[in-house]
């Protein structure tokens, strides 16, 4: 469906909002899956099979039956430091205990998030120093490096390269081993996006140095379960 020169003015201008994180609010993480799909945690915070050392041990993985290839969101806005997409394949279970193909995200106040196993020659659409906005996809789920399986490797880190520190998540709470989650990590839940309930309900909204931001509810639903990331923008309520 061909996209009016109106509705893409509009968001990009909800697109430079959703890559901004708050100014002195604590970062909040979701799940960084597709929203409205449940994964399996199979293995959580100290994990017996690797996630019980310092750098390692409030980390989680997640998978599902099917996750290779699947989509990984960025879990919260912020801007790309760190990318590694050398390793084609796994190095279980002889080779080094190693994150494979990887991203690092800095989200601006002290917090850092890294994605891990991920897909050979999936991280093309980000680089270092890119901006990503939250739910937007980052990589494609894979089993690279230290990996018996297609999973997600994720977690919270104080600095780029390390260690994890406690988290937890603001649509799945705090993942424990064997528990199935659902994620609701997309457009919709970015810091900032307006909640626009009405069908072609219009809305201006102002944040930090951008003081001329509009969300448009074009298609006349609710947005709550419709927003999802176009290229490098939001629509909302598409």
């Amino acid at each position: 469906m061909a996209l009016s020169a109106r509705y893409m003015r509009i968001s990009i201008f909800v697109f430079l909002l959703a890559i901004t994180p708050l100014p002195g609010r604590a970062t909040i993480f979701y799940a960084p899956w597709n929203s409205g799909v449940s994964w399996q945690c199979t293995q959580g915070n100290n994990g017996s099979f690797s996630h019980n050392t310092g750098n390692l041990r409030y980390a989680w993985d997640f998978s599902r039956s099917g996750a290779d290839g699947d989509p990984v969101r960025a879990a919260a806005p912020g801007t790309v430091v760190l990318k590694e997409d050398s390793y084609t394949g796994s190095t279980y279970p002889d080779g080094p205990v190693v994150f494979g193909n990887y991203i690092v995200i800095n989200h601006g106040d002290g917090t850092y998030t890294r994605y891990a196993h991920l897909k050979y020659g999936s991280l093309g659409g980000v680089w270092v120093g890119k901006q990503v906005g939250q739910g937007e996809q980052i990589a494609e789920c894979g089993m690279t490096g230290y990996a018996s399986g297609p999973h997600i490797h994720f977690q919270v880190q104080n600095s780029s390269t390390g260690p994890s520190v406690p988290a937890s998540f603001q649509d799945i709470g705090l993942p424990v081993t064997g528990g199935w989650y659902t994620s609701q990590n997309n457009a919709c839940t970015a810091p900032g996006v307006p909640n626009l309930t009405q069908p072609n309900e219009w809305q201006s909204f102002s944040l930090g140095s951008n003081p001329n931001l509009h969300a448009d509810n074009t298609s006349g639903t609710t947005p709550q379960t419709t927003c999802f990331w176009l290229d490098d923008w939001i629509a909302v309520g598409y």
